[in-house]
């Protein structure tokens, strides 16, 4: 679970790494301009790279047609290991 501070600190370097790229300076260089730790740079750099790799909530609308009758649905999803989503819908 993140706290506020982690949050926070999560802006600042994303805006930071934003700021670098868009310098067209490397990254030791930029570094060196902002007074910071080279490593510390690095590593938040990474970790922000592996959170764009986390696959995002991705909401489904369903749509189901008013009918006159009451039927008891089961509706299941399981996603698998390779990714693939499965919707199973009984009565």
């Amino acid at each position: 679970m993140e706290t506020n501070e982690n949050i926070s600190a999560q802006e600042k370097w994303v805006k930071l790494i934003g700021q670098w790229k868009e310098s067209g300076l490397s990254q030791a260089e930029f570094c060196r301009q902002h007074n910071f730790d080279r490593r510390y740079f690095s590593k938040w750099k990474s970790k922000l790279e592996q959170g764009k790799n986390e696959t995002p909530f991705l909401e489904i609308p369903l749509n189901v047609p008013r009918i006159s009758h009451r039927y008891d649905l089961n509706i299941g999803l399981n996603v698998r290991a390779n990714g693939e989503i499965v919707i199973s819908i009984r009565r």
